[in-house]
């Protein structure tokens, strides 16, 4: 299962119904225990259960995306916090400290989104986290120094909580455990920088050519004047109705995109009449998105979006995409 992958279902997991549940183990003091006795393919759920235990009643951000994020990075480090208490025998631990390289671990999470997106995603979240007294983080020194003698980090060190409370200190072996080898890494190619390059390599030249692809199949052309007759009126297809959630991530994204970005903004403007169910004003909301972008106000432009979303879902909006610009005009007034 993905990271924060969502139950449908109220109930309990089938795998926590012969064990107990997460408050009980805490209380005991048993989750490390527990977590031997939960089969491997039901420990990713078994730790989304922990971690959304430690959120329950917290305030996590103003947004509901704010609250998704730091469920997700909370999950995977909880996983990894109790695959680390398994190894080191730490049975009854009550937070355990573990390394990360960021932003291999936001690429994970986030795979669908650019790299320097799951970045900040990563970032931001695990920033909230500790605020929450959830975690507790600093960059571990690598045992090896650059051509120049500068400093190199390998990663961050990461303490989280397996059971409710705050987070403590640091302790010293937490900084001179051999973490990683970067020496080995940095011989075998085996870097960040490196695996993520060739991701998004990767990932841009399927991106383009699946637009390309898809643009024809959409608009049922195989002649390219016709596919150009056809953008010039903006008569084009729309994509399925997005949730207000994509609709949002969609729109904030957008600030991140450096290449082909007028692909972009094309793609999220067709996804707005679709929210908004008004195919004809596909070229009118792509000129909002421009205004919004040049101005830094693509957040604002969200939030009034979804407001709209919902009006349009409850009825007896006309023009939503006219409401939409009167609205954002009146917030630069």
């Amino acid at each position: 299962m993905p990271f924060a992958q969502s139950r449908t279902v109220n109930s309990p997991p089938s795998f926590l119904r012969g064990i107990a549940q997460p408050k009980d183990l805490w209380v005991a003091g048993e989750t490390t225990r527990a977590w031997d006795r939960v089969l491997p393919r039901d420990r990713k759920a078994f730790a989304l259960e922990l971690a959304r235990e430690l959120l329950a009643g917290r305030h996590v951000g103003r947004t509901r995306q704010a609250r998704e994020h730091a469920e997700r990075v909370l999950h995977y480090l909880v996983y990894l916090g109790l695959q680390q208490a398994q190894r080191s025998r730490q049975r009854r631990a009550s937070e355990v400290a573990v390394h990360v390289v960021q932003s291999l671990a936001a690429v994970r999470l986030w795979p669908e989104a650019k790299p320097e997106t799951a970045r900040k995603r990563f970032g931001v979240a695990l920033r909230r986290l500790a605020s929450l007294g959830l975690v507790r983080h600093r960059g571990h020194v690598a045992d090896l120094r650059s051509s120049s003698g500068r400093i190199l980090y390998d990663g961050t060190v990461v303490r989280v909580r397996l059971r409710p409370g705050q987070v403590g200190g640091f302790l010293p072996e937490d900084f001179t455990h051999p973490w990683r080898d970067l020496a080995a890494d940095l011989a075998a190619g085996r870097t960040a920088k490196a695996l993520i390059r060739a991701r998004e390599v990767s990932h841009t030249s399927t991106e383009e050519r699946d637009f390309k692809t898809n643009t024809l199949k959409d608009l049922g052309f195989s002649s390219p004047s016709r596919v150009l007759a056809s953008v010039d009126t903006w008569e084009t297809s729309l994509p399925p109705k997005p949730s207000r959630g994509q609709m949002r991530d969609a729109i904030v994204d957008l600030e991140l995109v450096e290449e082909a970005r007028h692909l972009a903004v094309d793609r999220v403007a067709r996804m707005m009449a679709a929210a908004l169910d008004d195919a004809a004003s596909v070229r009118y909301f792509a000129g909002l998105l421009w205004r919004a972008l040049r101005s830094g106000r693509l957040y604002a432009l969200a939030q009034q979006l979804e407001r709209l979303m919902a009006e349009v879902e409850e009825g007896g909006v006309r023009k939503p995409g006219a409401l939409l610009a009167s609205r954002m005009g009146k917030l630069a007034a």
